[in-house]
């Protein structure tokens, strides 16, 4: 998975997730999420499967954040009232 910072057909900064083959174009997904984007051209790869396992993890969480580093770090944090649980993850890039 590839997290980068570009611009939508709109010329708004938004934070893109590529999950798919870093080789070619094939069966590759793209999700894109608006924000508060400070910094372009970043593409910085993780591990989908840790991804995966915390959103796993946080599906009935009501909110969550994601805060992305360009240096290769992101928090995600996620929150319930109703629950009562305020969870917190730092990933670190791969390499």
């Amino acid at each position: 998975m590839i997290i980068t910072t570009t611009q939508d057909m709109d010329g708004t900064n938004v934070c893109e997730f590529i999950f798919g083959d870093n080789t070619g174009f094939s069966n590759k997904i793209t999700f894109q999420m608006p924000g508060k984007i400070t910094e372009s051209d970043l593409q910085i790869p993780f591990d989908s499967d840790i991804f995966k396992s915390i959103l796993n993890s946080n599906k009935d969480m009501e909110a969550g954040t994601l805060k992305l580093s360009k240096k290769g770090m992101v928090k995600l944090t996620f929150n319930s009232s109703e629950l009562g649980i305020d969870t917190e993850y730092y990933v670190a890039r791969n390499e």
